[in-house]
């Protein structure tokens, strides 16, 4: 886990402005699929504009089937993980993880950045996460405190193509936090770790199974259906 302190135009503008069509009772809808948007901006336009914070991948954005089963793409999203770097660019860089994945569920596949080298407060050089806002910034919404069974009732109730970005924070003696993604996936609901590459069962007491021995733990999440509506 690490420190969460504390293709092409027409595929990019359709991330940010989705395809919307009139549904059966005359209402305006979003399509689903990649064009399944909630407002959140094109995550590699995201960091584009944010470039000295990130090491860009060379790998390009491609459409995939969305809604797939997770297991399926998560190891392409942060393929350079090394668990045993510690403090390297791609332990630390769960925030976008956790956004190119929920690009990557709705159907545009995108690799995770690097978190590049910045100063410290003293000067120094490090390589640190960052901070909740800048996903707010993204997705144009703000995170919600969540619990474990309101999540799952959230992603059941939405159905399959569901999905959420939670952020959870631990206290301590080594507090942290890290970034991932829940998923509901043909009635099934799934945590998925992209940073890692691993996906798990969903926990019912923390929502991420590794997160059960922590102390004081708590959970901020965005949640959308399969359409891209916010429904928590």
């Amino acid at each position: 886990m690490s420190e969460l302190d504390n293709t092409s135009n027409m595929m990019e503008q359709g991330w940010q402005e989705g395809n919307e069509m009139l549904d059966e009772v005359g209402e305006c809808s979003t399509t689903e699929g990649a064009t399944a948007l909630h407002g959140a901006e094109d995550p590699r336009t995201f960091r584009l504009e944010r470039s000295e914070e990130y090491i860009e991948p060379m790998s390009r954005v491609r459409e995939v089937d969305p809604f797939q089963d997770p297991s399926a793409t998560v190891e392409r999203i942060n393929p350079l993980y090394d668990p045993e770097c510690g403090d390297d660019p791609y332990t630390v860089n769960c925030a976008d993880c956790a956004r190119c994945f929920e690009a990557t569920w709705r159907g545009l596949e995108q690799e995770a950045a690097g978190r590049a080298v910045q100063l410290d407060e003293q000067g120094g050089l490090e390589v640190a996460g960052e901070a909740s806002e800048q996903t707010e910034e993204w997705a144009h919404e703000e995170f919600e405190l969540v619990r474990a069974p309101e999540l799952r009732s959230a992603l059941e109730a939405g159905g399959h193509g569901s999905s959420a970005i939670v952020h959870s924070t631990w206290e301590g003696t080594m507090p942290g936090g890290h970034a991932y993604n829940v998923v509901n996936y043909e009635g099934q609901i799934i945590t998925v770790d992209s940073q890692e590459g691993k996906v798990f069962e969903y926990s019912d007491r923390e929502i991420y199974a590794d997160l059960e021995t922590m102390p004081r733990v708590s959970h901020r999440a965005i949640v959308w259906d399969s359409k891209g509506r916010r429904i928590l």
